[in-house]
This record gives C-alpha cells, structure tokens and sequence, in this order.
C-alpha cells in the first residue's frame, strides 16, 4: 500500500518490480520514459494475492483493495517528488487480468 520506490534515469519505479537489466531489455526494445515506468509498474492483484476463487464476491473485494492502492500509490508519489505530476491507473476485467494499478509520470505535465 505504500511502496518503496526507486528513481532510475529520471523514472520512477516500485522498488520490487524494479531490475537493471529488464529496464535495460525494455529500452533496447524502443520502451522509455512514462512507457516504461507503466510496463515496469503494473500490479495484477491475480497475481500477488494467494488465494483467489473466482467468485464475484473475491473480485470486488480484490477491486476495493486495488482502489485503496490506487488511492495510496498517488498519495506516496506525490509526498516522494512533489514537483511531479503522476498518472495512477485502476483497470479491471475485461480489459485487464483483473484488479490492476499502475504507475507512470505524465508525459505531458
């Protein structure tokens, strides 16, 4: 809920998701700056939650609690570098593999 982060090359990443060598992977592959530190941050609750059963009960729960990271996320990067604007992203499904935040600074702000 408020996770350590690390600043590589004016990006900011989750300290967890992040390596030097898959950052390194992406930029070969032509993935840089707000699109890389969306890539690198992108949580799928599915895939950190032990026990999930499928049931539309568990998916709202695993929603609320991807909302209160949305929520926590902004707040963490917005007390870590204040003179930044960040875009924190909730999706779910169908568009995404359930509950899932991410990361990255606004290109544009």
């Amino acid at each position: 809920m408020w996770p350590d982060l690390v600043e590589v090359g004016g990006c900011v990443f989750l300290a967890t998701h992040y390596s030097e060598a898959s950052r390194e992977s992406f930029v070969a592959a032509g993935v840089t700056g707000s699109a890389l530190e969306d890539v690198v941050n992108h949580v799928h609750l599915y895939d950190v939650v032990a026990e999930y059963s499928g049931s539309d009960e568990d998916l709202q729960r695993l929603e609320a609690v991807a909302m209160l990271m949305k929520q926590s996320w902004a707040a963490r990067l917005a007390i870590a570098f204040p003179g930044r604007t960040f875009i924190v992203t909730f999706a779910t499904e169908p568009e995404e593999y359930g509950p899932t935040v991410s990361f990255n600074q606004d290109p544009h702000g």
